[in-house]
């Protein structure tokens, strides 16, 4: 697990890690040192922040030492080989892919899980992989992404889900985006996390305002230079302190 996580002036980073076993291969034996740097937009502030020790109970359930941090029902990882071939499936969905471009070949979803994984190790926060406590098995995705396509809103962080068809209609997509928001408040002290999507994809809108984001404004989306129909975008947003006086409300 991670022990701590200190910031330097320069946005180095001095991560302390303890033993937690093997996992596809890999361990770490007893305390290692690691240095990174934070490539976090200059729009963001990151200040000093602590990791939740997995030894902890979140949301009265004790912590699986596999998981970064965890929701209800809901564990939250780094990418692994393994996770290529489930993502692939489910990237082959049309449903799931209704509001991008194409489906995904087995290389693409290969180099979509790569790039999770490179984003992890310079920024240790990425589009999660996501399991199911009950079942321990791969769903999707939901995280925290840094953007820099040009935007009226970017460069920023931010959040973004994907979920296999089977997982739908229960609600995991807004238990872990606001465990997601949570968990990056905490750990990096951002000051806004932003959420776009295609004007015409009702279901993820809906999410973002049941996580207590509002619409900023709209866009069209370079990336999308190719389908007309997708480009027309909307961005959500919270802040913060947003976050925190919804959160304090309902506690």
């Amino acid at each position: 697990m991670v022990q701590s996580v200190l910031f330097g002036d320069e946005g180095d980073v001095v991560v302390q890690f303890v033993l937690l076993g093997t996992r596809d291969g890999l361990y770490f034996k007893d305390t290692l040192i690691r240095f990174y740097k934070v490539n976090v937009p200059s729009s963001q502030h990151a200040k000093t922040k602590q990791f939740v020790p997995s030894s902890q109970h979140v949301n009265n359930k004790p912590m699986t030492s596999k998981y970064l941090f965890q929701s209800q029902r809901l564990g939250f990882r780094n990418w692994i080989t393994a996770d290529i071939v489930p993502f692939t499936q489910m990237c082959q969905n049309e449903k799931v892919m209704e509001f991008f471009p194409s489906t995904l070949t087995e290389e693409k979803a290969r180099s979509f899980v790569e790039r999770m994984q490179q984003h992890f190790e310079e920024n240790q926060f990425c589009y999660f992989a996501v399991e199911r406590l009950d079942t321990q098995t791969f769903i999707g995705f939901i995280g925290l992404l840094t953007q820099k396509y040009e935007s009226p809103f970017t460069p920023c962080v931010d959040m973004g889900w994907r979920l296999k068809k089977a997982a739908w209609g229960n609600g995991f997509a807004t238990e872990g985006a606001k465990t997601c928001l949570q968990y990056a408040f905490k750990t990096w002290d951002f000051d806004k996390i932003y959420a776009m999507a295609t004007h015409n994809n009702v279901n993820s809108i809906k999410v973002m305002k049941k996580i207590g984001m509002t619409q900023e404004g709209t866009f069209i989306h370079p990336r999308m230079d190719k389908d007309l129909d997708l480009q027309p975008c909307v961005a959500y947003s919270i802040t913060q302190e947003t976050f925190n006086q919804r959160t304090n409300a309902t506690t």
